[in-house]
């Protein structure tokens, strides 16, 4: 398959994507370190090791650069990669990630630095190996399901199927709003909620996305 490179990306990345079988062209990218056609139309993906990661959300880099990779491109990934060590506030970075993943971009974390090359052409293989012509044989919802990594973010709700993530996402426009009715009880989107998901589903989903995590 045929993937672009950004020429400011390490020399040696282009090489051993061909080397994976991948036919390179290196260039200068408006936006994201790597691109290609996938599933739903022209996909990029910004690498960021995790020191770099940290650095560019601390310094508001890092949401520039998503931001301008949801203008262009139909998917967007962040791919992060390299074992994390302690920097300020760790949950500041979970936060970010959280939001990035809220506003429809991918994340893929990886704890090592060593196959980074290897999880690209993975990731753009993965998300061009279901063909067009299999997508449009798909049924309705299974064919969202495919295309829109949003509703399995809803999906990954307490009994929330392909049907309902779908019927959420329609009736309250995207995922942010979707979960600040669920924390705002008292907010005039509760109600609309209530009767979609039915009042016990409401309540173990609520229970569901505000207990604490253990590790």
């Amino acid at each position: 398959m045929n993937i672009t490179v950004d020429s400011r990306e390490p020399s040696e990345h282009p090489v051993i994507l061909e080397g994976l079988g991948m036919t390179v062209e290196v260039k200068p990218m408006l936006s994201g370190d790597y691109a290609w056609d996938g599933l739903m139309g022209r996909i990029g993906l910004e690498s960021k090791s995790w020191s770099n990661f940290t650095t560019d959300v601390d310094n508001g880099v890092l949401a520039y650069q998503l931001g301008k990779m949801v203008d262009e491109y139909a998917l967007s990934i962040l791919y992060v990669h390299g074992a994390p060590y302690p920097k300020g506030d760790p949950w500041s970075y979970d936060a970010f990630l959280m939001y990035t993943q809220l506003r429809g971009v991918v994340v893929v974390r990886r704890d090592s630095n060593a196959h980074a090359c290897v999880d690209i052409a993975r990731i753009a293989r993965t998300t061009s190996e279901v063909s067009p012509t299999q997508v449009s044989l798909m049924p309705k919802i299974q064919r969202r399901q495919v295309l829109d990594p949003r509703l399995g973010f809803v999906m990954g709700l307490p009994g929330v199927g392909p049907k309902k993530a779908v019927s959420l996402l329609s009736a309250f426009g995207n995922v942010e709003r979707l979960l600040f009715a669920m924390v705002d009880p008292d907010g005039w989107r509760y109600n609309d909620l209530q009767i979609l998901l039915g009042e016990k589903l409401t309540k173990r989903t609520i229970e569901f996305i505000t207990k604490e995590y253990i590790p």
